[in-house]
């Protein structure tokens, strides 16, 4: 397997390089000091490879991005350009990452649910072999009426939205026992979610996927049987078509088994922008495959975002700047690195949040109740889940539990961690 990698890798490597449409990596290879064509020798040599970053996508023009003739791009997907503050095109071939074969949607009527970003490229790539009906996430009762009149039997949407749907479903029995599956993607899934989606739809297939809008696709999929589980959300890599690493985000080492890390993805199916050690922003570890649908390689958990991101939870955005931005306020007692752990729990069907934050004292600084009350109350007025609500007023609304504050003291590894994990 890892002679196979590291052809793949080589001959990934000598297109972006000697490519004759873009000059992007030549010229970012060349400023690293890498050259592919000598310097890649074996699959440990991976570790030379530079990193991609969002951040230089965002910075490129579009036309820098494109390796292959126009002619030949399928799709230019967007981003929503959340993480850098700026969108971006990412282009795409009749190659691109797609549905896995065994996910038992070919050849069937689908519906999908997806925002405007999201949407175009789905359809492309499901058009060829199925009927696709492209939905109004704004309107789910007309997108429902349609639906039943074509009698779709998969919808592809996100899991907020599949919760959201279940109620115009009954306005249309036929449609509603018509639908085989579920296909979510779009959103972090914590265990709680899953069980609600599995409560709502307990005679439906519910797969999830991991995706990002780069790929274009999902590089990470369930199986029937990971579908069937409760508990956490797990994903079989597709090794055939991307090779994924996890990394420490200081050390750029590899992560042992079960440890968390940043996700590292190489494309290797898809050269029309060519991804090759590409951050997505994503906290994974790898587990053990105890699944026995026979996918090799161990199972991914996607655990939330790295730094400088955001959590969807309850319909509500909780982003690691508001963080940030108040610890700036207490500067003189508390280091800049924290842990913020959101546990999306559900009352029937309605989300209660309960954010737990982990934070560290400067040394020299005493904890005592005054001071912890005093931290707590920073964060709870400033921060802001929209221009006018903030913390204090969505948890006196009921939408979230106390929050709960822990001062602990991170291992010298960790002095630079800032996350948010959904759970």
């Amino acid at each position: 397997m890892n002679n196979e990698n590291f052809l793949k890798f080589k001959k990934l490597l000598t297109f972006a390089f000697k490519n004759k449409y873009s000059d992007f990596y030549r010229v970012k290879y060349e400023k690293a000091g890498f050259n592919p064509l000598s310097d890649f020798n074996s699959i440990d040599d991976i570790r030379k490879i530079p990193f991609l970053t969002r951040e230089e996508l965002a910075q490129e023009d579009s036309s820098r991005l494109l390796f292959i003739p126009e002619q030949e791009v399928k799709a230019a997907i967007p981003t929503s350009g959340t993480t850098t503050g700026k969108p971006f095109i990412v282009f795409h071939s009749k190659d691109a990452l797609g549905f896995p074969s065994n996910c038992g949607i070919h050849q069937k009527k689908v519906l999908i649910l997806m925002n405007s970003f999201v949407a175009p490229s789905i359809y492309t790539k499901l058009r060829e072999t199925n009927l696709v009906l492209a939905g109004d996430i704004f309107n789910l009762p007309i997108s429902c009426l349609l639906a039943s009149k074509v009698g779709i039997n998969h919808i592809l949407t996100t899991p907020t939205l599949a919760i959201m749907l279940k109620e115009h479903l009954a306005n249309y029995p036929d449609f509603q026992k018509n639908i085989r599956s579920f296909f979510l993607t779009g959103e972090m899934v914590s265990p709680e979610k899953k069980r609600l989606l599995q409560e709502t739809y307990p005679d439906k297939e519910i797969f999830i996927h991991y995706g990002t809008s780069e790929f274009g696709g999902w590089p990470a999929v369930q199986c029937r049987v990971l579908a069937g589980r409760g508990g956490e959300v797990l994903f079989h890599p597709r090794v055939e078509d991307c090779y994924f690493e996890i990394i420490d985000s200081k050390t750029k080492e590899d992560v042992p088994l079960g440890e968390q890390g940043e996700l590292v993805l190489t494309n290797f199916k898809d050269w029309a922008t060519p991804l090759i050690r590409y951050l997505p922003g994503d906290l994974a570890s790898f587990t053990e495959n105890d699944c026995p649908c026979g996918a090799p390689s161990p199972l991914l958990q996607i655990w939330g975002r790295t730094n400088y991101d955001l959590v969807r939870a309850g319909g509500f955005e909780l982003r690691t700047e508001m963080l940030e931005k108040t610890l700036l306020n207490l500067q003189n007692y508390l280091q800049d690195n924290f842990e913020g752990h959101i546990y999306e729990n559900f009352v029937g069907n309605k989300p209660k949040i309960k954010v737990v934050l982990n934070l560290s004292l400067k040394e020299g600084v005493k904890e005592s109740p005054e001071l912890k009350q005093k931290i707590e109350n920073e964060f709870l007025e400033n921060w802001q889940l929209s221009p006018r609500l903030n913390l204090k007023k969505a948890m006196e609304a009921g939408l979230f539990e106390p929050l709960q504050i822990n001062l602990v003291k991170f291992p010298k590894s960790q002095k630079s961690r800032r996350v948010l994990i959904l759970h």
